[in-house]
């Protein structure tokens, strides 16, 4: 799955009295503005962050990045 489709999967877009807004289905964050390009921007960036910390795997499952990295590091501590 590509980030994109995850970002669908765990947000809500709509736009309301001529502004768009993108909230975060977890109720973690939102982003809202006059200009979809922006909201859009800013709403993908904040979710690559949230989900690289695995707060997403609720809804999309898998294994965070952090906690991939935090697996082969142990891994290659006890090859040591």
């Amino acid at each position: 799955m590509t980030n994109l489709t995850n970002f669908v999967k765990c947000t809500t877009q709509y736009k309301r009295d001529g502004r768009h807004h993108v909230d975060c289905d977890l109720g973690l964050w939102s982003v809202e503005g006059t200009r979809l390009i922006d909201v859009t921007t800013e709403a993908v960036h904040t979710f690559n962050q949230h989900e690289s910390n695995g707060k997403y795997k609720s809804i999309i499952g898998g294994k965070s990045l952090n906690g991939l990295l935090k697996q082969a590091l142990n891994k290659d501590d006890s090859n040591e």
